[in-house]
Order: structure tokens, then C-alpha cells, then sequence
């Protein structure tokens, strides 16, 4: 399902010295999202997103317009204007974080499906974008912060699908490269980067005494009906490489 949630959480956490820490998750922004064009059309239009008919243009007095905070009856996610509005009020409203969590679910869900045809860009290209952005733009709100980020299920393409290292080494890789948006603040840390460009999960050390596990639940999504089976918790399907639904339908049209 598509929806807008925009959740920024703050708190201040005390321990041998006073920090503060954000944790940003379920952002969903749509960077194709007009206000003013046609609600029906997830807040969409033709030019900004060819997937959708010409007809998917500006409201106009009898429609349902796109507001400027989006539109959660029509599906439509977070608008650019909105996301860059709240993480500046965070940054003039609060004391500069030395830690900020942003755990997943960066773009609307409609990414895991391209636009349109080349030289347009593909959907994998349209989820890295989207990632790179989000944690580029916090990064350069709080440049003295740490910024660990984790994958949400519309985080890939299809959505809702994580499976194998090799299947996902399009994902994982640039984003846990050294320089990627994930792995800039691992440098150094061999370990973690090897972990997270293998399998989307890390863990690192936030100070001498505190350790930080990220993890990747995606493996439970819809999509990947086959999960990995514990004796405690069987499952009727065992670990499997492949897609089990290799052309899901789009979940725009």
C-alpha cells in the first residue's frame, strides 16, 4: 500500500557525556509528486512520470488537487517540498544530533517501477537516486553527525523483493561502497562494509561501550515468500535464491 508517513523522531539520550540522537524512518518522497496535478493519479502527471496516460495532468476545479502536505486517501506519498521543510525545521528547532538512524522505506513505492523507457531511468537507478538524496540531504543538514541507514521493503524493485547477495548486489553494492550513502560513516570498518555490501545488515561500534546493530528484515517481505527456517519457527518453503515472481504487477499503472 502507498501512503504518505513522514515520521521524524528526537530524543536525547544520557550517558557518560549528553548527546543527541534523530531517528528519521518511512519517509516516502516521491520525486515526481506535483501539487496541484490530479490526486487520482497518485499526485503524479505525465511529464514528471511518462508511466502515467497524458491524461494525468493539473487538477482543475471539480477534481481532486494534490495538496502541498500530500494525499493519503489517493495513495499519494511525501512531496520533495514537505521532506526538505521538516528536516530543515529539525535542524533549527533542535540541538544538532551527534547520531542520526534513517531506517528505510526512503521513496514512495510507485519507484520500483520505471517511469518510463530509456534513456529514462530504469527503477533501480530511480530507488538509488532517491536513497543517495535522502541521506545526502540529512548529511548535509548535520555534518558533524553520524548517519546509519537500513533498507525498507519499498527500498527495491520490484517492491516488496530482497533476495539473494547476487541478486541485490545493484542495491547493495553503491550504497555500501565506502563512498555510498550507508557506508561513508563505516570507513574504517572492514567488517561492517563486507556485511552490508553482502547482505544489507551491519554492525559497528558507536563508542567504545555502545555497538550498533542494523538489521535487514526485508527477507520477510511479500514478495520473498520463501524465508529462512529455524526450528522454532518452521516455515513450509525452504531459502531459495530466485524470484518467485519475477514480473510482479506495478503498483501504479
Amino acid at each position: 500500500m502507498r501512503s504518505t508517513i513522514l515520521l521524524v523522531l528526537a530524543s536525547s539520550h544520557a550517558a557518560q557525556a549528553a548527546s543527541t540522537i534523530f531517528h528519521l524512518t518511512d519517509v516516502h518522497v516521491d520525486p515526481y509528486y506535483v501539487t496541484g496535478s490530479l490526486a487520482t493519479c497518485y499526485c503524479e502527471t505525465h511529464e514528471t512520470c511518462p508511466r502515467f496516460p497524458p491524461s494525468c495532468g493539473m487538477a482543475n476545479a471539480t477534481d481532486v488537487a494534490a495538496g502541498p502536505f500530500g494525499d493519503s486517501p489517493n495513495n499519494c506519498a511525501t512531496p520533495p517540498a514537505l521532506w526538505a521543510s521538516a528536516t530543515t525545521f529539525l535542524a533549527s528547532a533542535l540541538p544538532a544530533p551527534s547520531v542520526v538512524f534513517f531506517t528505510g522505506d526512503f521513496g514512495e513505492a510507485g519507484l520500483s517501477a520505471a517511469c518510463g523507457p530509456p534513456p529514462l531511468p530504469t527503477a533501480q537507478r530511480q530507488i538509488l537516486d532517491v536513497v543517495a538524496h535522502g541521506m545526502g540531504s540529512v548529511r548535509a543538514l548535520f555534518p558533524a553527525a553520524r548517519v546509519f541507514g537500513v533498507y525498507g521493503n519499498h527500498d527495491s524493485s520490484p517492491g516488496d523483493y530482497f533476495g539473494s547477495s547476487e541478486e541485490m548486489a545493484w542495491l547493495y553494492g553503491p550504497l555500501g561502497a565506502p563512498t555510498g550513502a550507508f557506508g561513508v560513516d563505516l570507513a574504517g570498518d572492514t567488517a561492517a562494509l563486507e556485511s552490508l555490501q553482502a547482505s544489507g545488515w551491519y554492525t559497528t561500534a558507536l563508542t567504545p561501550r555502545t555497538a550498533l546493530i542494523a538489521l535487514n528484515t526485508n527477507y520477510w517481505t511479500t514478495l520473498y515468500v520463501s524465508t529462512r527456517t529455524t526450528p522454532a519457527r518452521p516455515t513450509t518453503t525452504p531459502f531459495k535464491k530466485t524470484n518467485p515472481n519475477p514480473n510482479p504487477t506495478p503498483p501504479k499503472p
